[in-house]
């Protein structure tokens, strides 16, 4: 405990078959991590066009007092530095929403990431944010 500050409760996991599952909602995850999950219309799947103009959602949910979303950024082919940046709007406290458009030029099996960082002032020190994402994949044809 720094400065009379409690520390934050553990996160809240079980483990299935070796593997690690986290709460589904941020609530009950506990933790520091927000919670994020992007869709195309609602979808985790989606099956894309070549030339089509794919329009991909995040929403973002923030445990209780961990802070403030600071950033979004999207990898849609690949991309290790997540070379798009999009702007998000608050909701309400603990929500925000993101949109990104992408258009894949060739036919394949692709995974979009998004990556959410939050800090708890709402700065964008790059020593304090932490860090979450999520995937899904998208068919071209």
């Amino acid at each position: 405990v720094e400065r009379g500050i409690e520390p934050r409760k553990t996160s809240n996991y079980t483990v299935q078959d070796g593997q690690i599952v986290l709460a589904q909602s941020a609530e009950n995850r506990n933790g520091m991590q927000p919670l994020i999950e992007i869709t195309v219309k609602g979808k985790k799947k989606y099956e894309a066009k070549i030339g089509e103009d794919v329009r991909f959602t995040a929403k973002i949910t923030l445990p209780d007092g961990i802070g403030k979303v600071t950033g979004i950024e999207w990898s849609f082919e690949g991309e290790q530095d997540y070379p798009v940046k999009t702007t998000f709007s608050v909701l309400s406290g603990n929500e925000s929403t993101a949109e990104a458009f992408h258009i894949y030029g060739k036919e394949g099996i692709y995974f979009a990431v998004a990556r959410v960082s939050v800090q708890r002032k709402g700065t964008n020190n790059i020593y304090t944010q932490i860090y979450n994402l999520d995937r899904m994949k998208v068919e071209v044809e």
